[in-house]
């Protein structure tokens, strides 16, 4: 009995063993698969791994490429304000003219002295001194005094196409600007008092203001030096006029800055001035500016205008 007890002892005892055996067995086969399978994921993993590398490269390539692009649009408009900012009063100063030019035209009765605000716009870019339209016109007794006096032949007179204003004095800034003689010859050779003996200096000078129209075709914008058809000089009558001459000629090769540098006002500076714009330099219109015209002859591309009877305040800080 006692041998029988201990066989079936020993039998369960193997069973037992047995059992362990095969699921340690198979815990181990699975761990083997288990590892195999995780070796494969690894190698996905690693795989997705290269995959993110390589598309958040690519993404930080067009990153970077796009803020290039944002930076050099930035610089880019960064470089045209000055620009922008130099030209933005031309559209204000082609309003004013339109409508001086229309009521020019309408007018077509004499009128009376009227208490006209001195910065009116004007049709007609008129000598120094000269009184509030209507008063001018009211004044003036067309006798051609301030044309003889003139020593830079600024001043000449409206023919009968211009109907009332027929006879009445005018500068045509484009041909020849005013170049503000010391003495201001032609408002005292006035004897009606159409151009008021009040303005006795260049200072109480107002005739109007000078606008920059396309800066893109300005020689200094560009850093072009100035050639000698660029300079276009005019026959000289007078020891004036010969001066202006070789003040010209003497900036032949040099980059252009006829309008700063030749400006007639006693302080120039105060009224244009050359400033930095992009890689080169640009006008810069001041609150001094008289509206005299020089600058706007002497430019070689024609791109200032002088807007009659309008002040500094009126174009530049009225917009």
């Amino acid at each position: 009995m006692k041998l029988i007890a201990l066989g079936g002892a020993f039998g369960a005892i193997s069973l037992n063993a047995i059992n362990l055996i095969a699921s340690e067995t198979g815990e181990a086969a699975r761990n083997f698969t288990g590892g195999a399978d995780g070796a494969e994921g690894s190698d996905d993993a690693t795989n997705s791994t290269q995959q993110g590398l390589k598309e958040a490269e690519l993404n930080f390539k067009n990153s970077a490429a796009a803020q290039n692009s944002t930076t050099a649009t930035q610089n880019s408009t960064a470089s045209q304000e000055p620009a922008r900012a130099l030209q933005e009063p031309a559209q204000t100063a082609q309003k004013h003219a339109e409508a001086a030019q229309n009521s020019a035209e309408r007018s077509s009765v004499p009128q009376s002295r009227s208490n006209e605000a001195p910065s009116a716009a004007r049709a007609y870019l008129r000598p120094p001194g000269t009184l509030a339209e209507r008063g001018f016109r009211s004044s003036c007794i067309k006798c051609g005094q301030c044309v003889q006096v003139c020593p830079y032949h600024s001043i000449y007179l409206l023919d009968i196409t211009h109907l009332f204003d027929i006879g009445t004095p005018v500068i045509d800034a484009k041909e020849r600007g005013c170049y503000l003689c010391g003495a201001l010859p032609c408002v005292l050779a006035c004897p009606s008092g159409a151009l008021s003996h009040e303005t006795n200096e260049p200072k109480k000078v107002k005739m109007g203001i000078a606008v920059i129209e396309n800066l893109d075709a300005c020689l200094a914008y560009h850093g072009q030096a100035l050639k000698s058809s660029d300079l276009r000089l005019k026959p000289a009558k007078t020891e004036q006029e010969r001066e202006l001459n070789s003040a010209l000629a003497s900036k032949e090769g040099k980059p252009c800055d006829l309008c700063a540098s030749l400006c007639p006002y006693p302080q120039p500076l105060e009224a244009i001035a050359m400033i930095k714009a992009n890689e080169y330099f640009a006008p810069q219109i001041r609150s001094a500016c008289v509206g005299c015209g020089a600058c706007a002859e002497l430019c070689p591309s024609k791109i200032i205008k002088i807007v009659p009877g309008l002040d500094f305040q009126s174009i530049y800080k009225g917009r």
